[in-house]
């Protein structure tokens, strides 16, 4: 394995102490206990003396709270420290490493980008050549059933003449000419036809050409192994207002609850239950809250 495949604890040369899995110590499960049983035994408030039992019981509680807390703190301190520490080891060595994975990446971007463009560009060169073929092909059939008509059209128009100069024949002369015509007749309709056939099969050319043409593999762009390009989508918002009046559920309104509790203040009496409706949209009153002295 050479240095740059080694993983990042190889690479991090403070070691890490294993420390066994933590547990309450045996007593903190009887502590827990008993003051839950002597809290259990307060059920109302609602003289002087009991007031002052549900205070201290809850400060009893506070300290205690408070004394787990200090100790959960201090022991995780180390390894939480301990862990930021690798954290910016790791940060630090891979920092340049992660820029220049980046840079690879949008040299692979715009690579693509470049592709994607060539594919579009021969795909637009291969349709433009597909139409033309399809054009010509349509012209030339077009031009050689107009051939095939006209030498039809010809043909019997040939036929016809010679009918009626057969029918006008009245010696060994007449019919040596009519004969001479009739063989003249035959040439030139061969011709004609030969010339049809002609216009007939560069229009077949002119169709296969076209098939040709469309059953061509399009164009495709490289792919590059062991790496994958998608299109994502890319965004600016340039107004959110605008943007929030066209379309609100693309956009998120939050309470500053800060703000709130820093200028908001219930025009009413502090020592009133009553409820502050004067600003739209939220409704203030004042209300009492207690906390917890530990002792």
């Amino acid at each position: 394995m050479n240095t740059l495949e080694r993983p990042i604890m190889e690479l991090i040369t403070q070691p890490y102490e294993a420390l066994d899995d933590p547990q309450l110590a045996p007593e903190a499960a009887d502590t827990q206990a008993l003051m839950l049983a002597e809290s259990a035994k307060i059920l109302t408030c609602t003289t002087p003396t009991e007031a002052q039992a549900v205070s201290t019981a809850a400060r009893s509680l506070q300290t205690h709270i408070k004394s787990v807390q200090e100790m959960g703190l201090k022991l995780r301190r180390p390894v939480t420290e301990w862990a930021k520490l690798v954290k910016t080891i790791e940060d630090s060595y891979l920092a340049p490493l992660l820029a220049e994975k980046k840079r690879f990446e949008r040299l692979v971007d715009d690579w693509t980008a470049s592709e994607r463009r060539r594919v579009a560009r021969e795909e637009a060169a291969r349709q433009a050549e597909i139409q033309r073929l399809d054009r010509e092909r349509r012209e030339l059939e077009r031009k050689a059933q107009e051939e095939a008509e006209r030498v039809a059209r010809a043909n019997r128009e040939a036929e016809d003449r010679a009918r009626q100069a057969e029918a006008l024949i009245s010696n060994k002369r007449q019919l040596a000419a009519a004969m001479k015509a009739e063989e003249a007749r035959k040439i030139e309709a061969a011709r004609q036809q030969a010339i049809a056939d002609a216009a007939q099969e560069e229009a077949r050319k002119a169709s296969e050409a076209a098939q040709a043409a469309i059953r061509q593999a399009p164009p495709t762009q490289q792919k590059i192994k062991g790496m994958a390009t998608k299109r994502t989508m890319a965004y600016e918002v340039t107004d959110l207002k605008a943007l929030y009046a066209a379309r609100p559920e693309l956009v998120t309104l939050e309470l500053n609850k800060a703000a709130v509790r820093a200028i908001l203040v219930p025009n009413v009496l502090p020592e009133s239950d009553a409820k502050d409706l004067s600003v739209p949209g939220i409704v203030t009153w004042w209300q009492d809250q207690t906390s917890t002295r530990a002792n």
